[in-house]
């Protein structure tokens, strides 16, 4: 049986947790996906799956590698005006290709080298593992072969970790109760002419039709010289030295062959996503004035406020 969307976002709302009785489940345990006897969507684990009337599929649970944010967290997403009425004009998120970003740390697993390191660790691991098959075929698997075969599969590995970044892509976003005069400066190419909307994580998830192919969540800000990131989900992990920007992030991996040149757009419900929109605090009235005639003209009933991060002080 196809797994259906509805079926998907309620496994994906439910991941890590067992929809019955609530018990955590961990790494590697498998999680039954499919209808009960009332036919209402079910994910549940060992102890529950008697509950499943109809099975979808079977699944090995993997822990993710990066933490949702709750509900009301508070996004923030800074730009320049030709990036905010493309967002206007389109009603589209733009997805940027992991490559593409000026940190060539995106999607890696640690530095050069320490890469043999790396290699050796994952080099046993699929060696345990090929040896392991001997329990389900009942054939001993010499030394020479599980080498080879874990050579293999190592390579294999790292390059289809360098193929992610070309085939992976990112949407950022600044996670803070309050306005960042930093994020103002870092991404908009003249601070007195920049935009930023504020929103928040659920009606991120709501604005992109809780489409279950979006992963968002918190980076993992790591000393690449002394860690490794994981396995998998490594685009949610980036160097300490970018840690001021506190990223959430949402990624979508397009496996297609169709040439996705530098990013992809996304549909996006804009009057979900907005809560507010501001203008740059070093901005004058002018451009105030430009922001707002904007969201009117495209019927886009949200406040626009000046950023009152420059408002005078008295001593």
């Amino acid at each position: 049986m196809v797994q259906s969307k509805e079926s998907r976002i309620f496994e994906n709302e439910h991941h890590g947790f067992c929809s019955n009785c609530g018990r955590r489940i961990v790494d590697d345990e498998i999680v039954y996906v499919g209808y009960d006897y009332e036919g209402n969507h079910t994910a549940v684990c060992e102890d529950c799956k008697s509950l499943v009337q109809t099975l979808i599929l079977k699944r090995v649970h993997k822990d993710r590698q990066y933490t949702v944010p709750e509900r009301d967290t508070r996004l923030w997403k800074f730009m320049d005006l030709s990036k905010f009425l493309s967002l206007i004009q389109r009603s589209e998120l733009y997805f940027r290709r992991a490559d593409c970003f000026d940190d060539s740390y995106e999607g890696a697993k640690g530095i050069k080298k320490n890469e043999a390191f790396w290699d050796e660790a994952y080099k046993k691991f699929f060696i345990d593992a090929v040896k392991s098959t001997k329990e389900f075929t009942g054939k001993d698997v010499s030394d020479e072969e599980a080498q080879e075969q874990s050579l293999k599969l190592l390579n294999q590995l790292k390059e289809n970790g360098k193929s992610w970044r070309f085939k992976s892509f990112v949407c950022c976003w600044h996670a803070n109760e309050f306005e960042s005069e930093a994020m103002w400066n870092l991404y908009t190419n003249d601070s007195k002419q920049g935009v930023a909307i504020q929103t928040t994580y659920n009606n991120l998830y709501l604005a992109l039709d809780k489409d279950p192919d979006i992963y968002t969540g918190y980076v993992n800000y790591i000393d690449f010289s002394k860690q490794f990131a994981s396995i998998n989900d490594t685009l949610f992990y980036k160097r300490y030295s970018f840690a001021h920007e506190r990223e959430v992030r949402s990624v979508i991996h397009e496996f297609s062959n169709q040439d996705l040149s530098t990013g992809i757009y996304k549909p996006v419900d804009l009057v979900c996503l907005i809560e507010n929109i501001y203008v740059s605090p070093t901005s004058q009235s002018w451009f105030y004035d430009v922001v707002k005639n904007i969201v009117e003209v495209y019927g886009l009933k949200k406040p626009v406020l000046q950023s009152t991060l420059n408002e005078e002080p008295f001593y």
